[in-house]
């Protein structure tokens, strides 16, 4: 969620890096928690419906954040460049434009280009933030899972004792 349009080649393998540790770390127990009380017999079955469920919704969600980006990018892109006018009067001083000139084809062409390039990086950080909370809401969820009791652990009464008849 900091990235910048500063971000360094490295800076993005390093996320690259701890995000695969990260679901290699989480796919595990989950996958282990889902199958641990389950019959043998059932677990082939189980896991087909389980391992579809997961791509489903890891398409699903995926789908819902390019969507995100494409339209976030859209509305900042248009709120961005409400700001550059002649009635914006900040445009005029020196140093707030720089080299770029809004009064020419070449110089439009150049904020346009930078528009976009920040726009896009809104956009992505805000799919980023949807991210971020669709993982924090399910970490709740996450404390629900009890551990599994193996078939030895069951304690079972011992019966009480007969009576005989005399």
């Amino acid at each position: 969620m900091h990235f910048s349009l500063d971000v360094t080649p490295f800076e993005i393998m390093l996320n690259g890096i701890l995000q695969g540790l990260s679901v290699g770390i989480v796919i595990v127990p989950l996958t282990v928690a889902t199958f641990s009380d389950l019959d043998p017999k059932f677990r082939p079955e189980a896991t087909g419906v389980f391992h579809l469920l997961r791509n489903v919704a890891s398409s699903l969600f995926i789908s819902i954040s390019v969507a995100e980006v494409v339209r976030s990018t859209g509305v900042n892109y248009a709120r961005m460049v409400e700001m550059i006018s002649d009635y914006n009067k900040v445009l005029t001083w020196p140093d707030v434009l720089g080299a770029w000139d809004y009064m020419t084809t070449r110089g439009l062409l150049r904020i346009s280009k930078e528009v976009s390039r920040q726009s896009a990086m809104i956009a992505y950080l805000n799919a980023f933030g949807w991210f971020t909370l669709v993982a924090a809401i399910a970490i709740p969820f996450s404390l629900l899972i009890s551990p599994a009791r193996s078939p030895g652990s069951v304690t079972v009464a011992p019966a009480p004792p007969s009576r005989q008849a005399r």
